[in-house]
C-alpha cells in the first residue's frame, strides 16, 4: 500500500489500480466523488460503480439513498426508521435496494467494459448485504481496471484489510483541512491510471 496525504506529486505504483479514500463522517468523501465523477463525465469517460447521499428533510437526517452512475437508477440505502432488515444505529438497511442498485452497479463494468469505477461506500450499511459483500470482495480482486473506493474510517472488511496490504493499492486520507488538497492529488492519480490504459484526459 501507498499511503498519500495528498500534497504531493501524483506518482502511483507501476500496478496502481486501486485509491482507497478513508476520512472522518463529513470530511467530504461523498462530495469528493462526486466531483471526480464529474470531472470525468464531462470527458465522455465511461465510468461506472455507485455512490451514496445522505437525505435531509427539515434539516433532519432521514437515511441516505444510493445511485448506479451509468445507469442513473436510484434507491434506498437506508432508512432512519425501524424495519426488516440490519440496523446500524437507528439505519435499518434497505436490502432490496441496495442490492438491486449496487450488485448491477458492480456488474455493469464487466458488462460494458467501463474506463473507470467509484465505489461509495464499503461501509457497515452496505456490508451488511451477504451478497453485497461477496460481490465487493470478487469485484476488488479480480479488477483489471482502474478503482476508486470509499471505505468508513476505522472500519475492518477482510476485502479492503487485503487491499491494503497490496503493495499496489493507494491509499487517501481526507479531513476538513485537506479536501481540496486530495481533491487535486485524487485527480491526478486517476487521471495518470486512466492515461496509463491509453485514454486521453484533459
Amino acid at each position: 500500500m501507498t499511503e498519500s496525504k495528498g500534497a504531493k506529486t501524483a506518482q502511483p505504483c507501476a500496478k496502481t489500480c486501486l485509491i482507497l479514500i478513508t476520512g472522518e463522517p463529513g470530511a467530504g468523501k461523498t462530495t469528493l466523488m462526486e466531483k471526480l465523477h464529474c470531472h470525468y463525465k464531462l470527458q465522455g469517460i465511461k465510468v461506472g460503480g455507485f455512490i451514496t447521499r445522505e437525505v435531509n428533510e427539515n434539516g433532519k437526517r432521514v437515511g441516505f439513498r444510493i445511485t448506479d452512475l451509468r445507469s442513473g437508477k436510484e434507491g434506498w440505502l437506508a432508512k432512519a426508521q425501524p424495519g426488516s432488515g440490519p440496523m446500524d444505529g437507528r439505519y435499518c438497511s434497505i436490502l432490496e435496494d441496495l442490492e438491486d442498485i449496487a450488485l448491477g452497479a458492480l456488474r455493469t463494468p464487466v458488462e460494458s467494459n467501463m474506463d473507470i469505477v467509484l465505489i461509495d461506500e464499503i461501509g457497515p450499511m452496505e456490508m451488511s448485504s451477504r451478497r453485497f459483500s461477496a460481490a465487493i470482495s470478487s469485484f476488488l480482486q479480480n479488477r483489471t481496471g482502474p478503482i476508486v473506493a470509499t471505505f468508513k474510517q476505522g472500519s475492518h472488511y477482510p476485502i479492503v484489510d487485503k487491499c491494503l496490504d497490496d503493495p499496489s493499492t493507494t491509499l487517501l486520507n481526507i479531513t476538513r483541512e485537506n479536501r481540496e488538497a486530495i481533491l487535486a492529488h485524487l485527480t491526478a492519480l486517476a487521471d495518470s491510471l486512466l492515461r496509463r490504459e491509453g485514454l486521453k484526459i484533459t
